[in-house]
């Protein structure tokens, strides 16, 4: 500090500017003996917005992106037809999907699946005749909704399983 002649005569001290708004820290004084307060009962300093933007931003396009609700009436469907010469067939679902199993006038099995997914989406689907297991896939995974379902057709002949367990098929009916 440098003092500075003022008017009148008086000496008047210089002081270097100091910001208006100092961080400022809060510690509490702890006694001798005692214990310190735990750190979670210290005061926080806020670390900014965009944390807070960011959740907001999430919670409006959250609703948004899953508020179609994927719904596999309003899919087009896929078909696809089997050779088949067994007398017992396993149809085994991934992922529990809904399977109809139908006992028609055909001699070969026919699948068809209806599958729609909204939203950023990874989709898995699938089927496979391997040996007398039929398998069928429809899933998705990510930032989506997904719905699927499955009519397998077979000859009135065939007995049916259902993930290994002996199952009623239905009549034909409307696909």
């Amino acid at each position: 500090m440098t003092d500075a002649p003022v008017e009148g005569g008086a000496a008047m001290a210089v002081v270097p500017a100091v910001p208006a708004e100092l961080p400022v820290a809060v510690v509490p004084v702890v006694p001798a003996g005692l214990a310190a307060p735990a750190a979670s009962a210290l005061p926080r300093r806020p670390r900014g917005r965009l944390p807070t933007v960011v959740a907001a931003l999430a919670l409006a396009v959250l609703p948004a992106a899953v508020a179609g609700c994927a719904r596999a009436a309003d899919a087009t469907p896929e078909s696809t037809v089997f050779g088949y010469s067994g007398s017992t067939l396993n149809v085994v679902s991934r992922y529990h999907v809904p399977t109809d199993l139908v006992a028609t006038d055909r001699q070969d099995i026919k699948v068809t699946r209806w599958f729609k997914a909204d939203g950023i989406a990874e989709e898995r689907t699938g089927w496979e005749l391997e040996g007398d297991t039929l398998t069928l896939e429809a899933s998705c995974s990510g930032f989506a909704d997904c719905d699927a379902r499955f009519r397998v057709e077979v000859p009135p002949h065939i007995a049916v399983l259902r993930d290994g367990r002996a199952t009623e098929l239905k009549g034909a009916g409307p696909a």
